[in-house]
């Protein structure tokens, strides 16, 4: 790897990291705009036989939960966001450290994936909101299976993407990794 091609990594991989944060601070705008309007107005997600005190309060919280983790998703993509860029020509020694930290960053953030507290809030906040439609006493057993099927579908094939996702995307920044790694061996001598 030559020096211009580290440069060219490096402003690569901020600029994909600024572009992921802004997508992740349009989508999360998105999720909290729809979630705070369901905390204001639970009874737009349940039928009003099912308007009971405690249904309400669960979507209310469960919704406030998912608005939680969206302001926190876009604190961090903010804070992302309004990071000092890499100057275009910055020295060989700030642009590898700049390179190395981001790589790392990223690395830490595919391991770490369920340490990642807006995830456990989304989905602690999905779990409450949805429970007054899950908990149903007048659906017979097999009609209700067939109701929650294809959310069910759609989880496993959610945690199946993510998963092969999370080993691609860690076997490359591994790779890259390890090239910086003999980048800085093959300069340092």
């Amino acid at each position: 790897m030559s020096v211009d091609q580290l440069r060219d990594a490096a402003h690569k991989l901020e600029r994909k990291s600024r572009s992921e944060a802004l997508f992740s601070m349009v989508g999360c705008t998105l999720v909290f705009a729809w979630s705070a309007r369901l905390v204001l107005h639970p009874q737009l997600m349940l039928t009003p036989d099912q308007w009971t005190a405690a249904s309400l309060w669960s979507v209310r919280l469960g919704c406030a939960l998912i608005c939680v983790g969206a302001v926190y998703e876009v604190y961090r993509a903010v804070k992302k966001i309004w990071s000092p860029p890499l100057a275009p020509q910055a020295s060989l020694e700030t642009t590898v450290r700049s390179y190395r930290i981001r790589l790392e960053n990223r690395r830490d953030r595919f391991r770490n994936f369920w340490n990642y507290k807006a995830l456990w809030l989304f989905l602690l906040g999905a779990v409450l909101a949805a429970a007054p439609r899950l908990i149903v006493p007048y659906f017979p057993g097999r009609q209700y299976l067939l109701e929650v099927a294809p959310l069910g579908v759609l989880l496993v094939l959610w945690l199946i993407a993510v998963a092969v996702l999370r080993k691609r995307v860690q076997r490359k920044l591994r790779q890259e990794i390890e090239q910086l790694r003999a980048f800085e061996r093959e300069y340092q001598a």
